[in-house]
């Protein structure tokens, strides 16, 4: 069975993701130096592509998130990269403060 594993930055963050993939049964492993690592075994290519979809819907709706901050996670010793999703504008964005776009109508 195959582990990924995620260096949290601090305990907080590793307790948020930690929750946010209760539905995995993650691991939580302080390391002692006020980070942790929050690690998940793998089942087969379902669960893998669930667990990815999972942190990359976390990464997207951190409030440090989106596609400017990825998250770095380790399959089996090697390093990779999670990128949020780009945040689009949505109605209650507009509602608090959000900037509109102008419409432009194409001229045939």
């Amino acid at each position: 069975m195959q582990t990924l594993t995620i260096h949290a930055a601090s305990l907080e963050s590793g307790r948020a993701l930690y929750s946010e993939l209760h539905r995995f049964h993650p691991e939580l492993e302080p390391d002692g130096n006020g980070s942790c690592f929050v690690s998940i075994d793998l089942g087969g290519d379902r669960h893998v592509l669930d667990v990815l979809a999972a942190l990359e819907d976390y990464v997207t709706d951190r409030p440090q998130g989106g596609a400017m901050h990825p998250m770095s996670v380790a399959l089996e010793g090697r390093g990779y990269t999670i990128h949020g999703r780009p945040r689009l504008q949505r109605p209650r964005d507009l509602l608090n403060g959000g900037t509109v776009l102008p419409f432009r109508r194409s001229s045939r």
